[in-house]
């Protein structure tokens, strides 16, 4: 258990670059995996891409960094039993079911792990992959996924999802015809998947309509791709601006950050971008009421996050995504917050934070209670920090830079 202590009250400013998403680098190099060998650049330093790597590898795959970039060869792929260790502690690993059914008969593979948010079922992944015509067997701890006379045709999601949306995605790039996926995620990620797989030689488009339409390739090619920048780390760091005066966010893509910038403008914070730099500057907060959607609605990584500004302002957060992501409410209350949860809808206070020691209970969670170990009088400590370093590269580094006082 590896824990930090935070020395609350200290004024933080100054820059801050962002690194690869987390969110698009896990697919991304799981779709890798259909062709020979890839180059992605832009890869975030985070435990989760450690782990899927070592995945990679258990299975034949061979992975090495050259120049900052990340060179993927999947030629010796060999294993179809995925019974790791690791599959249970990472979400992303279920990315592996939709592309090695593109490459063996089929594979045996753990359930995947990561935070317990609530429900968060894997039917729709499951369900879809039968629609395709591929059998699904569960069988305790483990799904056997068999390719059959796959099939194309017409999947729709019960909600759009982005994780069954890349599945699907990755399961049927290579099937013959046409295949569409309807309720889809239109999320960043999404289409950053999206656009990897087309420069590797899928035929893959996306509507407004949220509909997905992959007409199947027969073979996918080598090439270099760069991640797009992480909008959730972004917007984590812009409450750095809204809790304490100003910051410098580089290396932002304004189009994925409209609904969070919104967000921050209703807080009372000025917000501005010029040539990939966010700036945003803190006046007077503002109680705000915030409610999470998928996109292009206001995230719901973000939610425990922008908890924290509404521990000076006051507001609510309803979150429409997931059912139980308010873990930190109660970490929060211990430093004398005052947040009560009902269903799925918090109702925030405002409350001078007191340090106290806490746990991070999941990845947004757990930066939520270094964002509130930053602004609370006298000293915090987070335990179990290795769940921040899943998502944050680097976090601790940065925060001591902009003037944080961790140890």
């Amino acid at each position: 258990m590896k824990y930090i202590r935070i020395i609350g009250g200290n004024h933080l400013s100054g820059d801050v670059i962002i690194d690869g998403a987390k969110n698009s680098a896990l697919p991304n190099i799981v779709a890798s995996l259909l062709c020979d060998e890839c180059v992605l650049s832009n890869i975030p330093n985070i435990s989760d891409v450690s782990k899927l790597l070592e995945i990679l590898k258990s299975i034949g795959c061979e992975y090495k960094y050259e120049s900052e970039k990340l060179i993927i060869n999947s030629e010796g792929l060999n294993r179809n039993v995925l019974d790791n260790s690791l599959i249970g502690d990472i979400r992303g690993s279920y990315y592996l079911m939709g592309a090695l059914v593109n490459r063996f008969d089929a594979i045996v593979i753990s359930y995947p792990g990561g935070c317990n948010l609530g429900s968060r079922p894997i039917d729709y992944h499951l369900d879809g992959f039968k629609k395709l015509g591929i059998k699904v067997e569960e069988d305790n701890d483990r799904i056997v996924i068999t390719k059959k006379d796959v099939i194309v045709g017409k999947i729709t999601l019960p909600k759009p999802s982005v994780g069954a949306t890349i599945n699907l995605i990755l399961a049927s790039v290579r099937c013959v015809g046409e295949t569409f996926i309807e309720n889809a995620s239109i999320e960043p990620e999404v289409q950053d998947v999206i656009q990897f797989l087309n420069k590797m030689g899928a035929n893959i488009s996306l509507t407004s309509e949220r509909v997905v339409s992959i007409k199947g390739v027969n073979k996918l090619n080598n090439v270099e791709y760069k991640i797009k920048a992480d909008r959730i780390e972004a917007g984590t760091y812009a409450l750095i601006g809204a809790l304490f005066g100003s910051v410098n966010i580089f290396n932002v893509d304004i189009g994925d950050l409209k609904s969070t910038v919104d967000v921050l403008s209703d807080l009372g914070c000025d917000v501005s971008y010029n040539n990939g730099v966010l700036e945003v500057r803190r006046n007077k907060l503002k109680r705000i009421n915030i409610v999470t959607d998928v996109f292009p609605g206001f995230p719901t990584d973000l939610q425990q996050p922008f908890t924290v500004a509404l521990t000076r302002c006051g507001g609510t957060v309803t979150d429409n995504v997931f059912d139980n992501r308010f873990s930190n409410c109660k970490e929060i209350n211990k430093m004398n917050g005052h947040i009560n949860v009902c269903g799925n809808v918090i109702q925030v206070y405002p409350t001078k934070l007191i340090g106290e020691m806490v746990t991070a209970k999941d990845l947004r969670g757990g930066m939520s209670l270094v964002l509130a170990g930053l602004i609370a009088e006298g000293e915090t400590v987070v335990e179990d920090v290795e769940i921040i370093e899943r998502g944050y590269t680097n976090f601790v580094k940065k925060l001591i830079k902009l003037g944080a006082k961790i140890i």
